[in-house]
């Protein structure tokens, strides 16, 4: 016990240490940015506004057609992203007046109560590349209180406003907008733009942007639409476009391929860059499902990290461990909802950073709780604590659900929505890079925690022989405590994580779950090599099997729930062969199978072999997508039969 509260001081200091210098730090930084201001210097009133207070000032003067068209111009020097994303809200008519300001109106949607109502957005709100903004609205009113408030500018104005977003996003500071405006030009075979997109072909600083340009300069020649091009131009532009790897262009050439009375040189020209392509294409599937199989297993690994500890190491059957990944993404959202607003003007995305510790914290508090209160009765009773930790599970779901609702919209970080391009058509999105490397982070502090620290040694004392643990001094029941909160509190970073993947929600958990449960018994129970092994192999096997396509019709198979039942049934499969899992306890006999874990396969024959085979395939790949197939049974209700 004396050892205990020595290591849980030492780490208490140490929090506070850090935090002193955080605090330092972050005083520091804002000092920093706001030097000191004389008595005599001018007021706050009348310093330089910002962008987007200039921006805002522009806006009225659109109604009119000389002010109008001079704010227009201005606008358009700036070459901020801010002014692209306002015009093309003003083109699809979503920006309103609403109680003195401009706001961002992108959604009109049915309320059971209100009737229509629209979702009010700041004008500046940041959006997707779908145009659709991202974050919490501001507010939801009835559709009546915005009538005859959107904003109009004058008929001249808003056609310069159409003319200029033809070729505005070539003109952007900002080499991302850049480049989707010279990929949107090319789908939409704008011959009218081709002398933007050659100069920005040519003379752009970025290697992406004036790849992006030259393969809609080629599209929109190899397309036809270019009526200055000769038919040698338009071949060229053909090979041109298999030498660029264009994957935009590949579904035209095959029509232009087999069009009647083409010749057979063309032919041989469009085969051969229809296959440059196509080989392009195959690898850089391949390289993207291999990455995001990574990405889902470590998912799964991050999440059966803590219940590796509770499950493995102290035999205890946690179903409320989902609802623990729950709690560290609602503190997660609430520290977004209530931190963020809280922390100086362009500071908010550190809502994001404080939330790492508080949802760890918050998650091993109400597993501690519920140790105390419930799990500690119950302790060499599993199927006791099964039923119980159900019970808790729907406790804290209902009681997220009475005090948010069902969907909390969250504002992820804006480095959350980057991503790192490591060749063309190769793209590897920040958030799920970070996903990759909290799981690593996790992994090794575990390891670290087990291995080198008295906390983790007395963990490990008290798994392997709990009496003689306690006759050597250590108390085990506060090693209890500590280590279901422990899994408890990894199971909120888990949560921490996936928020930057999917929403959370009061049923979030349900969904993980099964898989996590899988991840531990696959591994090997207690093993912590497992956890990651079988984690990440089951996160590659559903991604590679999703893009195979064994069957179109009545039913596509695979898919992303075909890929999921086909890792099902390989797991059923492998546990019926080695029921303690990837690695199991050492021993001559510690694998084998007997009458209390596998009764079928005691006595393996190929006779039983062929009969287990025959019902999982025809259970996989007769029932189950026949109930599916008919609507009968659902994404969740088949994860749920895993």
């Amino acid at each position: 016990m004396r050892m205990v509260v020595i290591a849980t001081r030492r780490w208490v200091m140490l929090v506070v240490l850090l935090g002193c210098v955080c605090a330092t730090l972050f005083q520091a930084e804002i000092y920093a940015q706001t030097p000191a201001v004389p008595p005599t210097s001018i007021t706050p009133a009348t310093q330089p506004a910002s962008i987007e207070d200039t921006i805002r000032s522009l806006i009225p003067a659109l109604k009119e057609r000389e002010p109008g068209l001079e704010a227009l111009s201005k606008l358009q020097a700036m070459r901020d992203a801010r002014v692209l994303h306002l015009l093309e809200h003003i083109r699809d008519r979503s920006v309103y007046e609403y109680k003195s300001q401009f706001v961002f109106v992108p959604v009109v949607r049915d309320d059971p109560v209100k009737g229509k109502v629209a979702e009010v957005y700041d004008l500046f709100a940041p959006v997707d590349a779908a145009g659709n903004a991202v974050g919490v609205p501001m507010e939801v009113v009835a559709l009546e209180e915005l009538k005859d408030k959107d904003f109009t500018p004058q008929r001249a104005v808003r056609t310069q406003i159409l003319n200029a977003l033809r070729v505005l996003g070539l003109k952007m500071d900002d080499p991302g907008l850049r480049r989707n405006a010279a990929r949107d030009l090319g789908n939409k075979r704008q011959a009218d733009a081709m002398p933007e997109l050659r100069e920005i072909a040519s003379k752009d600083s970025d290697d992406a942007v004036r790849l992006e340009a030259e393969q809609s300069v080629q599209l929109i020649i190899a397309s036809g639409f270019d009526t200055a091009a000769t038919p040698q131009q338009k071949i060229a532009a053909v090979a041109r476009l298999g030498e660029l790897k264009s994957i935009r262009a590949l579904d035209l050439l095959k029509e232009q391929a087999a069009a009647p009375g083409i010749s057979a040189t063309d032919a041989a020209i469009y085969q051969t860059a229809i296959e440059k392509i196509e080989r392009h294409l195959s690898i850089s599937n391949w390289i993207s499902n291999v990455f995001f199989g990574l990405s889902a297993g470590s998912i799964f690994v991050l999440l059966a990290l803590g219940l590796a500890i509770t499950f493995g190491l102290m035999g205890v059957i946690n179903m409320a461990h989902g609802e623990m990944m729950m709690i560290g993404a609602v503190t997660t959202w609430a520290c977004c909802e209530f931190i963020g607003p809280l922390l100086p003007a362009g500071w908010f995305d550190w809502y994001y950073v404080i939330a790492f510790p508080l949802s760890f914290l918050i998650a091993a508090g109400v597993g501690l709780v519920v140790e105390l209160t419930i799990v500690k009765h119950l302790y060499k009773r599993p199927l006791d604590s099964l039923l119980a930790t159900i019970g808790v599970s729907y406790v804290l779901i209902q009681a997220v659900r009475l005090w948010k609702g069902d969907n909390l919209g969250i504002r992820l970080p804006a480095w959350a929505g980057g991503n790192w391009e490591i060749f063309q058509d190769v793209v590897l999105p920040y958030q799920r890079l970070f996903l990759i490397s909290l799981t690593a982070f996790c992994v090794i502090s575990v390891i670290l925690l087990f291995r080198y620290t008295r906390l983790g040694l007395m963990i490990r004392a008290t798994v392997q022989n709990r009496e003689m643990a306690q006759s050597l001094g250590v108390n085990t029941r506060m090693v209890d405590m500590l280590t279901f909160a422990f899994g408890a509190g990894l199971a909120g970073l888990a949560g921490y994580g996936i928020v930057l993947t999917s929403n959370p929600t009061p049923e979030m958990g349900q969904t993980y779950i099964v898989k996590s449960f899988l991840t531990v018994v696959v591994g090997g129970v207690g093993k912590l090599a497992g956890v990651i092994v079988s984690g990440l192999s089951l996160g590659f096997i559903e991604k590679l099997l999703e893009p195979i396509v064994l069957i179109e019709k009545p039913l596509r198979i695979f898919d992303s729930t075909w890929a999921q039942v086909a890792a099902l049934l390989l797991v059923i499969g492998f546990m019926q062969r080695k029921p303690a899992g990837l690695f199991p306890d050492k021993g001559r006999m510690a694998d084998q199978a007997d009458r209390t874990s596998a009764p079928f396969l005691t006595r393996t024959t190929r006779r039983g072999d062929l009969m287990l085979g025959g019902i999982l395939f025809f259970l996989g790949l007769m029932v189950v997508p026949a109930l599916y197939g008919m609507g009968l049974m659902s994404l969740e209700f088949v994860n749920k039969l895993g």
